[in-house]
């Protein structure tokens, strides 16, 4: 007997019909804001750096320099993605994409 039977058993039909919509509705909402990525504003230093297209240690060194904000929870080093979309708005603040590494003059 699945989940869909017990609920069966003891309601209506018309309240298990409508408790499948609302939990269709919910999943449908979740998997869409999982899939634009904006399930949370908040990013870790290595998803910032991926957001930025700069490396991690680029990103490092500009929060230390005070150019980009940060908060700490805990162990963890926390951006918020309006805070970065303003870094970058705002001319980057030094922050530069990351370069391609370069080839050896000769080849």
């Amino acid at each position: 007997m699945n989940a869909r039977d017990r609920l069966a058993a003891v309601l209506a039909p018309d309240v298990v019909a409508a408790l499948e919509e609302l939990v269709a509705e919910h999943v449908a909402e979740a998997t869409a804001a999982a899939g634009n990525g904006d399930c949370s504003p908040w990013l870790s230093v290595r998803n910032a750096a991926g957001y930025l297209g700069v490396s991690e240690r680029t990103l490092n060194r500009e929060i230390a320099r005070g150019r980009v904000r940060s908060e700490t929870v805990g162990r963890r080093r926390i951006l918020h993605r309006d805070e970065l979309d303003n870094c970058v708005k705002s001319g980057g603040g030094g922050v530069a994409p990351a370069a391609p590494p370069r080839r050896p003059e000769g080849v």
